[in-house]
């Protein structure tokens, strides 16, 4: 707790460079690809590879990364970086362009799976600064302020703290480039090192998506678009293995099975009262409570709303305890059992950044009420 509190104090969005805010994104992300580079450098001299050939990938990189990212802001409309495809289209490229020049590809992947796990590493950082790619509300979290807003960052969650999944992320990511420089060093087969942090990896990030609390992404069948694509890409992997064009780990195999069991449950318990839970009702829940909050305290009357999914909502102001809120909530047609009305509860209490005053009421309708009271002064921008 007390290094998240420390975190707090220093994640901010921007930096003043000779005067100017930058992006912390930008400064991460660049001080990421300048690693990225002297990674790349740093196999080719290990392994005796062609310091010639490593720095045209580290180009058709750079281009890829920039055409992925026009490629996605014309066709959905809205500028946006995601991971995956970038990672995707530099292994593929590069693939491509060294079997077209009759070069050994499976080193040369090697080399730049480790070039873009260093810098998703730095970049990850970059992403707990600014507030993307967030986690959910949880209770050993961290709480973002009003100047992060500014920059994007979603109003309705200043203040209420959020599992920062992205250092989480970053400290695995780290440890996966190590593992990947162990058998750089061991002298390991071609294709390990790939191998490896593509297993190690989409371990962690299919996981960890179900701590993601950006709502912004796509998701079919309760899995979001890096669980499918983590899957797949764990798949083909394991396959390449099996037919003999990648070196064979028995826990490759292994960690792909339990991947592709953990969606096929998701998938199959992915009902109405699971998705209240997720980052998307989340986010519309938040900004629900804080507009029924306001209404409530400037009418002097219970206020009523509902969510998409059919939570209904309700805020009254309180003179005792001071500044206190009374929040009933229900969902239409249905009972909540207690575990999903401890779970909501909770939810509520950290979406209002308040605490919990008397116990959780629950009345014979199915409707139940909590108090709540300020917990301490907000935090300031």
């Amino acid at each position: 707790m007390r290094m998240l509190a420390a975190l707090e104090g220093v994640v901010r969005p921007t930096f003043r460079v000779r005067g100017r805010a930058v992006s912390a994104f930008h400064v991460w992300g660049g001080i990421g690809y300048l690693l990225a580079i002297a990674t790349g450098l740093s196999v080719a001299a290990v392994r005796g590879l062609s310091l010639w050939w490593t720095v045209d990938l580290v180009l058709l990189a750079t281009l890829s990364f920039f055409a992925v990212a026009l490629a996605t802001k014309l066709l959905s409309g809205e500028e946006s970086l995601t991971f995956y495809r970038h990672e995707l289209a530099i292994l593929i490229g590069a693939g491509f362009l060294l079997a077209a020049f009759d070069q050994p590809v499976l080193p040369y992947l090697d080399l730049s799976a480790l070039s873009v796990g260093t810098f998703l590493c730095f970049g990850r950082v970059g992403c707990l600064f600014v507030g993307c790619c967030h986690g959910v509300p949880h209770r050993f979290g961290i709480r973002y302020r009003a100047v992060h807003s500014h920059e994007g960052f979603p109003s309705c969650l200043v203040g209420v703290p959020l599992l920062p999944v992205q250092l989480i992320e970053s400290i695995w990511v780290l440890l996966t480039v190590a593992v990947g420089w162990y058998l750089v060093f061991a002298r390991a087969p071609a294709g390990a090192v790939l191998a490896s942090y593509t297993c190690c990896y989409g371990l962690a990030r299919f996981s960890l998506e179900y701590a993601r609390g950006d709502s912004n992404r796509g998701y079919l069948w309760g899995q979001s678009e890096a669980q499918w694509t983590t899957l797949w890409v764990m798949a083909g992997m394991a396959l390449a293995e099996l037919r003999g064009w990648l070196p064979l780990e028995p826990w490759h195999l292994a960690a792909t099975a339990l991947v592709a069991v953990a969606a096929l449950a998701s998938i199959w318990t992915n009902d109405e009262k699971r998705r209240l839970f997720r980052a998307a009702h989340i986010r519309q829940l938040a900004e629900l409570m804080r507009t029924l909050e306001a209404e409530s305290r400037q009418l002097q009357a219970v206020c009523m709303g509902r969510t998409r999914l059919g939570l209904q909502l309700s805020a009254s102001p309180l003179n005792e305890p001071r500044d206190a809120v009374v929040f009933a909530f229900s969902l239409k047609d249905q009972r909540l059992d207690r575990n999903q009305i401890e779970r909501l509860a909770r939810l509520l209490v950290q979406l209002s950044g308040r605490t919990l005053a008397t116990d959780i009421l629950t009345g014979s309708a199915g409707v139940c009420q909590l108090v709540l009271r300020p917990s301490r002064p907000g935090i300031a921008a």
